[in-house]
Order: C-alpha cells, then structure tokens, then sequence
C-alpha cells in the first residue's frame, strides 16, 4: 500500500475516532485523480455518494475492546514506579489482586479497569487512543492488503 493511502485511512481512523459518531458508519471514498471523502453515510448522501460503494467503511466511535488480554504493566506502562506502586497498594487493599502476583501476570479485568479509571483516568484514556487505535488502523490496512482484489473493505 503507498504512503497516500496510509494517510488516508489514518485521516479515516482519526475522523471515526468519535463518541459522537458511535452507531454511525465512516466511510472513505478515493477518486481516480486522488482526491477523496471521509464522512458518515448521511455526509455522503448529501454529496450524492453511495455509502455502500465505499472504498473503506468502518464504525464510528471509540472502539470498546476488551482489555482482559492486556497485562495490568502492559495498561500502566506510561506511570511512574511511584504511581504504580500506590496503584498496586490500592488493588492490594481492595482485594482485587493478591499481594504475591506481579504486574506482568496480572490480567486487566472490569475491576482492575474501574479502579485504574479511578485512580489515573488519563492512563485509560492513552491507551486507546494509542494502542487501540493503532490496532483499528492496522487492520484496516491489513484488510487492504489482503483484498487488494477487491475495491472494498467493510467492517
């Protein structure tokens, strides 16, 4: 895939990349002359676009993943040892995880998530719009390159 369209489906990603636009479809239209459109269906409508004949349509909104395949270091990995340590004394405190585990080996659950949501917001709040959102933009590349037969790739 060429350096253009990469920009392009990072601009795509980055517009969907909106609680308003949860439930709503984000599409990409490329032409000929490479010139393209990024708007919802009802954007296209409006400029006499088929939403349905998009060269990438995806779902707007933050992406809700779950993180329980994220290691508890791996979430935390921007805090500092001493923000960490309190973070592991509250959830040793409340019982969320024994004193004996490591960080490393500790999955993130709701309760661990909720906690650290408590605790430091902007560690959650990071890490989907670094890791989460670079896993939506590497699939929907991957998706690209896979089917660079077809002229479209739905998600």
């Amino acid at each position: 895939m060429n350096n253009e369209l990469n920009k392009m489906v990072k601009q795509l990603v980055d517009y969907a990349w909106n609680n308003k636009l949860s439930g709503q479809k984000v599409n990409l239209f490329v032409a000929n002359n490479g010139q393209y459109f990024i708007g919802t269906d009802e954007q296209c409508r409006k400029n006499n676009l088929d939403p349905q004949k998009a060269f990438v349509r995806i779902q707007g909104g933050i992406s809700s993943v779950s993180l329980i395949s994220v290691s508890l270091s791996e979430l935390c990995r921007g805090l500092d040892a001493k923000k960490m340590r309190y973070l592991w004394n509250v959830l040793v405190s409340n019982q969320v995880v024994a004193p004996n585990m490591k960080p490393q080996n500790v999955r993130v659950n709701q309760a661990i998530e909720a906690f650290v949501a408590a605790c430091f917001p902007d560690v959650l709040t990071n890490f989907y719009n670094t890791v989460v959102k670079q896993a939506k933009f590497n699939h929907i590349v991957q998706s690209l390159k896979a089917n660079q037969a077809k002229t479209a790739v739905t998600e």
